[in-house]
């Protein structure tokens, strides 16, 4: 939806902003204004767009953000032995610092987390309001779909 110069920033109620929805249901758009749109948001990717959240972002999306710029190497980070498919993080500190990731099988996984259980939870602590209840069991249907 394109906003008038006049309504910029302005702050839309979930209202208005169905009622905009609502407006725009059954509009035919033009294949030359589809190529248009589409190319206006032709590489718009992390601190450009405006949904970015910064340092600010939840559990879930940062894991996927880390799964999509950080290479997936072809082994375990740890034994060099399994494939690798956990992206696990090692420092506890969550953010957007590829240092803090590694790809561990599994097995190399459950082991290294292990000491940490008894604990309460860091995640807990760096993610307050997250959605994950209980986020030792955080397993891999939480994974970013295969593309990223």
């Amino acid at each position: 939806m394109k906003v008038s110069k006049s309504l910029k920033g302005t702050i839309f109620t979930e209202e208005r902003k169905r009622n905009i929805s609502l407006g725009q249901i059954g509009k035919i758009i033009s294949e030359a204004a589809k190529k248009k749109m589409a190319e206006a948001k032709r590489g718009k990717t992390g601190a450009i767009t405006n949904r970015w959240k910064g340092e600010d972002v939840g559990i879930k999306a940062l894991h996927h953000w880390v799964r999509k710029y950080l290479q997936q190497p072809e082994l375990c980070e740890f034994c060099n032995r399994n494939k690798s498919i956990d992206l696990a993080n090692m420092t506890g500190v969550y953010n957007r610092e590829f240092h803090n990731w590694k790809y561990l099988c599994k097995s190399c996984h459950i082991d290294y987390d292990r000491p940490r259980r008894h604990k309460r939870s860091y995640k807990q602590e760096q993610f307050p309001n997250s959605a994950l209840k209980d986020p030792d069991k955080v397993n891999s249907a939480n994974k970013a779909p295969s593309g990223y």
